[in-house]
């Protein structure tokens, strides 16, 4: 007997409490008791919890700061050992959704059902944060011959607010600071708020020093 696999990463994606259970509850319909088994891990900094279930544990008092989150499910019979297989791996990296199974129907409507699942929760600002390392490279090479100039012609205000600048662009190239701001995944185990308030003043307010830069330098320079 054959196998069918799919094999997918996701990226820009943004889940919270409600998420998890959901994915939990849409697994659970497709792998009814009997021969199936599952089994789930949230990885923390500090230890490692593999909770009965999701729901159980997400309504205990949850660790603040979680690394990943891993669900797996199976389904087996007496002839063969595996026929059905779904791992779906959550970290602030990526979310990587593997499936296995005997039926080619299942293992396809499957990968569709997820395919959707996580395309509805794409976070438009964690899509625009990737290009942030054009918008660096922007204001690094544009800048640096700025401060040289606005030097050679004394202009020290000039000079101050497009070194700013420079500054910033150096600092949105660093790939570390800016994935603890910007992850490529940002997932979290309590419930879902209308907004989260200070990711959204925090992208709001560096568009708006850096435009505000952009519009006095070029003020200066006139």
């Amino acid at each position: 007997m054959g196998k069918y696999k799919s094999d997918k990463t996701y990226y820009s994606i943004q889940l919270s409490k409600e998420d998890f259970l959901e994915l939990e509850k849409i697994l659970t319909d497709k792998f009814p008791p009997g021969n199936s088994r599952k089994s789930f891990t949230v990885r923390t900094p500090n230890r490692d919890f593999s909770p009965m279930s999701m729901c159980g544990f997400l309504n205990e008092q949850v660790p603040q700061k979680i690394d990943s989150v891993s669900l797996d499910f199976s389904e087996s019979t007496r002839d063969y050992p595996l026929v059905k297989y779904l791992r779906i791996y959550v970290s602030k990296v990526h979310i990587n959704v593997s499936i296995e199974g005997t039926d080619e129907v299942w293992v396809q409507g499957m990968g569709q059902l997820l395919n959707t699942f996580f395309i509805e929760r794409k976070s438009i600002i964690l899509q625009l944060a990737n290009f942030i390392p054009y918008v660096a490279g922007g204001l690094i090479g544009i800048n640096i011959g700025a401060v040289s100039l606005a030097i050679a012609r004394e202009q020290i205000l000039s000079a101050i607010l497009t070194g700013f600048l420079l500054l910033i662009g150096f600092n949105l190239a660093n790939p570390f600071l800016m994935r603890k701001v910007f992850p490529l995944v940002k997932f979290s185990l309590f419930p879902k708020t209308r907004r989260d308030w200070l990711f959204f003043w925090t992208v709001t307010g560096s568009v708006g020093t850096i435009l505000s830069l952009i519009i006095a330098v070029v003020a200066l320079w006139k």
